[in-house]
């Protein structure tokens, strides 16, 4: 679907997701509106991969959905 191989992720150095999880949050709180394809989707798919790494819930700031919009 996206192109990306196997081949080509096992060569991948990957972050560390809590801290990434916590990083994008601590970027997202600074801003004042988000701007998102589907993003519903994605803020359903993030919030469950930080409960699963035991990150609290947050607030989400105003979000233009561009599928929606």
């Amino acid at each position: 679907m996206n192109g990306l191989t196997e081949e080509f992720l096992v060569t991948q150095v990957l972050s560390n997701r809590y801290e990434a999880l916590n990083d994008f949050i601590d970027e997202l709180i600074e801003c004042d509106l988000c701007v998102a394809h589907n993003g519903d989707f994605n803020k359903n798919f993030f919030n469950a991969t930080a409960r699963r790494e035991g990150i609290d819930p947050f607030e989400w700031l105003q979000m233009i959905d561009t599928m929606k919009n």
